[in-house]
C-alpha cells in the first residue's frame, strides 16, 4: 500500500484534533478556583466540574476517533492499520489537547490582580495520559467493528476431483 493515505490520515486526524478541541474549549465548564490567602485552591465542591471537563474530553475523543477507525479500516489493511490507527488517535488527542487549552481559560497562576475571594475558572486539563489513550482505543474499537462487518472475500469452493 502506497504511503499516500497513511499522510492523508495523520492530516485528518490533525484536522480532527484541532475541531475536537474547539469542541471541548466551547462545551467544557471548568471549575471555578477560589483566591484565598494562601493561593489559588480546587474547592472539594468544584472538583466535580474538573471531572466533567476529562469526561468531555473522553466524549469528544470517542466521537471523533471511531469514525477515524473506520476510514482506516477502509484504507490500510493488516497490522499496519492497527499502527496507523494508533497513531492517529495519539496525534488527534495531542492537537485536541493543545487547542483546547489554547481556546480555553488561561492559566490562573499567571493572572495578576487577583484578591482574596475572587473566582477564576480552571485551565482545560485532563490530569494524565489515560485519556489521550482512551482516544487511540476509540479508534481501535472502529477499525475492530469495521473489520468484523467489513467486506470479506468468498472463500473459494474446494475442487471436487471428477472421476475418469
Amino acid at each position: 500500500m502506497r504511503r499516500r493515505p497513511v499522510a492523508s490520515l495523520l492530516v485528518l486526524a490533525v484536522l480532527l484534533g484541532a475541531l475536537g478541541g474547539a469542541v471541548w474549549a466551547g462545551l467544557a465548564d471548568p471549575a471555578l478556583l477560589e483566591v484565598r490567602e494562601q493561593g489559588i485552591v480546587l474547592t472539594e465542591r468544584a472538583s466535580t466540574a474538573a471531572i466533567d471537563v476529562v469526561l468531555l474530553y473522553l466524549l469528544v475523543g470517542v466521537v471523533v476517533c471511531v469514525p477515524l477507525g473506520v476510514l482506516v479500516a477502509h484504507l490500510v489493511r493488516g497490522p499496519r492499520g492497527v499502527a496507523v490507527t494508533i497513531v492517529a488517535g495519539l496525534v488527534a488527542a495531542a492537537v485536541a489537547f493543545a487547542v483546547g487549552r489554547t481556546l480555553g481559560p488561561p492559566d490562573p497562576a499567571g493572572l495578576t490582580g487577583l484578591a482574596a475571594g475572587d473566582t477564576v475558572p480552571q485551565q482545560l486539563g485532563i490530569g494524565n495520559v489515560v485519556p489521550t489513550v482512551v482516544w487511540a482505543a476509540a479508534g481501535l474499537v472502529g477499525l475492530l467493528a469495521a473489520t468484523a462487518v467489513g467486506d470479506r472475500e468468498p472463500e473459494p469452493e474446494p475442487e471436487v476431483p471428477v472421476p475418469r
